[in-house]
């Protein structure tokens, strides 16, 4: 028996599945169906993510542009930039942020999506959920292993 995927609430070999605790031989479903379902609420929040991140990142460079042709304090300019800037780098990296934080949460935003993802199954005449999730990776990688699973259960044509 070759397993395909295996997590905390679901297990798929080349002889059966099991979501949640339900258990389902391979032979059994008869057609099997993914489905992508509306948008979450918390879609405004991954978009204010992408956006704030877009935003923090122009304001840095408007503010750095502003204060590299507004400011003039004579022959301490440059001096006085690079520790300004110096500070401002250590501070971000002691109090925790910078744009790691921000590139990190623009990746989860990515990686989680904002639909929830469903697989469905035909049983014997009868449409069953099998899986419901709102991780867009961890769907991916269960449905391809599913997929593999059900073309190494299907007999030889």
């Amino acid at each position: 028996m070759t397993v395909f995927y295996r997590d905390e609430t679901a297990l798929i070999t080349s002889a059966t599945v099991e979501f949640s605790g339900r258990h389902y031989e391979l032979t059994e479903l008869d057609y099997v169906w993914h489905r992508r379902t509306r948008r979450l609420a918390r879609a405004s929040y991954v978009l204010a993510t992408r956006i704030g991140t877009v935003l923090v990142a122009v304001g840095c460079l408007v503010g750095g542009i502003v204060v590299l042709t507004v400011a003039d304090f004579g022959r301490y300019t440059w001096p006085l930039l690079t520790g300004v800037a110096l500070l401002v780098t250590a501070l971000g990296a002691v109090a925790g942020f910078g744009v790691d934080p921000l590139l990190e949460l623009l990746d989860r935003s990515h990686e989680r999506g904002h639909g929830v993802h469903e697989i469905w199954a035909r049983v014997a005449g009868e449409e069953i959920l099998l899986l419901r999730t709102v991780d867009a990776f961890r769907f991916g990688k269960l449905y391809r292993s599913l997929q593999r699973a059900l073309e190494s259960a299907a007999p030889p044509r």
